[in-house]
């Protein structure tokens, strides 16, 4: 800015000095537009001539003396302020210094140190705000960034947390500046093994590097997810000065590749068994057809009649669930109709008891005004069916199920209608839940999923358009959760995408609106 564009406002209680003063400024170039001899008048001629630079003497007249102005000026308009001074105590001087002046001018005052003093100041000025407006951007940034940023000085201490970090962490940025990163990011990899040594490496190091894959990050409070980030270093004349460590929870994408995958297995399970079953179909119709001609052949009296009718019963029952099998290979429910789920359940109960055995208590927890859900009724059986009998196998020394229903109502996604069997039985860990639902999985430690029970609840289950939850770890027995649209008005509410929301989300709303309990260790599968 040229010197004459330069406004400067003189605040000086001796008129003499003030005069002088004035004389050398307008001789320099800049232009005066008043001279205020308190800090009251200074203060009001700021308001009214906005003026680019403050010439403050220390000792003003009046209740404020200029170091009080100073701040005021500051603070409120965001000035420069070069203080004026002939003399002063220690005491003085150590007030002057906290309000950050630019410069000092001691009286008398000559004409070479008052422009030199004056362009400085405004110089650093300009540049002080310039530095602030690049703050403000670069807060902006990182404030609205969707990842985690957390940055640290040379030794790791952490400096700054923007909002998404906070969230992550559980950490407020208050409490977790100056501690150590590792205090604050809490990082395991897929293994359980801490991170917290490769942390303090990289950072000493100083070589950025890549968080392994399948890092999970332990909020303060709170359950571990599944993160992936960068570990940046910054540096200041060619040596280590910091560090910028980059976050993303990656749970709910880990959580919709796995779905992608069990469908794809899921798909190329079912047509294998579309083709099994439509071979076996065949075979079982001929064996049908032979043994009820050998049965219509012979006398009521042959001692064989009995074991063909035993052939017979069971070629026929064989038929009528490869028959099952084609039909839930089909697209679709075969027979949807609205059904009142809390009905079935106690027209079932009978039968669900007896299957279970004598030393399993099979109980309901039914919600009143259950809505209705849309499903083929008979498959609809078959799959409360299998999972009681899922519970039976897992708990063979006997134990107690728990079959619950609720409404489920979520903001801003489908109403659902939540069927629920629980147990207190073995329990499984992660590996036997990520292959629970294919069809004839087998495990060493416990062949849970053996054959085609849980592969025949996922089909009905995704053909209804539903979800399913899986929550249980070893020795805390087992939840499995279904999730149907609820049927209104003779219109499905649509289902939910994987875009939308995921089995974990759901399960978690789901839990708060019903009041379900919540086992640990559980693991996601639709």
């Amino acid at each position: 800015m040229p010197a004459s564009q330069t406004k400067i406002l003189i605040v000086e209680d001796e008129a003499i000095v003030a005069c002088d003063l004035e004389r050398r400024l307008l001789k320099a170039g800049y232009t005066v537009p008043s001279i205020a001899a308190s800090g009251e008048q200074a203060l009001r001629s700021i308001e009214q001539t906005s003026p680019d630079l403050v010439l403050m003497d220390i000792h003003l007249q009046g209740p404020s003396d200029g170091i009080a102005v100073a701040s005021e000026v500051r603070n409120r308009f965001h000035l420069p302020v070069v203080f004026l001074t002939a003399y002063a105590d220690k005491d003085t001087l150590e007030r002057a210094k906290a309000t950050e002046p630019y410069s000092y001018l001691v009286k008398p005052i000559n004409h070479i140190n008052l422009s030199s003093t004056i362009e400085v100041a405004l110089y650093k000025h300009r540049a002080e705000q310039e530095l602030r407006k690049r703050e403000a951007w670069l807060a902006t940034v990182l404030h609205s960034l969707a990842d985690a940023v957390v940055v640290t000085d040379a030794s790791g201490s952490i400096q700054f947390l923007n909002p998404h970090a906070e969230r992550l962490t559980g950490w407020a940025q208050a409490d977790a500046v100056g501690r150590q990163l590792s205090d604050v990011v809490s990082l395991m990899d897929f293994a359980d093994r801490d991170l917290a040594g490769e942390l303090s490496a990289a950072i000493a190091s100083g070589a950025g590097s890549e968080l392994p894959r399948g890092a999970r990050l332990t909020p303060r409070d709170g359950q571990a997810v599944t993160v992936e980030g960068h570990l940046a270093i910054s540096r200041m004349n060619d040596r280590p000065s910091g560090t910028v460590a980059t976050f993303r929870d990656v749970t709910a994408r880990d959580w919709e590749e796995k779905q992608i995958r069990q469908q794809q297995k899921m798909l190329v399970a079912g047509r294998l068994a579309s083709g099994i079953a439509r071979d076996f179909s065949r075979l079982l119709t001929g064996i049908v057809r032979y043994s009820q001609e050998m049965l219509d052949e012979m006398a009521e009296g042959d001692r064989s009649k009995r074991r063909v009718k035993a052939i017979h019963r069971a070629a026929f029952s064989a038929a009528v669930l490869a028959d099952q099998l084609l039909g839930l290979c089909r697209k679709g429910p075969a027979e949807a109709k609205a059904i009142d789920l809390n009905s079935l359940v106690n027209r079932l109960l009978p039968m669900l008891r007896r299957m279970a055995g004598p030393s399993i208590t099979v109980e309901t927890s039914l919600a009143p005004e259950l809505g209705e859900i849309r499903v083929d009724t008979s498959q609809m059986e078959q799959a409360l069916l299998n999972l009681i009998l899922n519970a039976r196998d897992a708990m063979p020394r006997g134990g107690k199920v728990s079959i619950q229903t609720s409404n489920v109502e979520l903001p801003g996604s489908p109403a659902f209608v939540r069927l629920a069997v629980e147990d207190n039985g073995a329990g499984m860990d992660s590996e036997i839940a990520e292959h629970l639902f294919e069809p004839f999985f087998t495990n060493k430690k416990r062949e849970v999923g053996k054959g085609l029970g849980l592969a025949v609840v996922h089909a009905v289950v995704t053909a209804a358009d539903g979800l399913i939850n899986v929550d249980s770890s070893p020795g805390s027995g087992s939840l499995f959760e279904i999730f149907l649209p609820r049927w209104e008005n003779e219109n499905v509410i649509p289902a939910l995408t994987l875009g939308a929301t995921n089995g974990a989300n759901l399960t978690k709303a789901a839990r708060v609106a019903t009041m379900a309990p919540s086992v640990s260790g559980g693991t996601e599968l639709s």
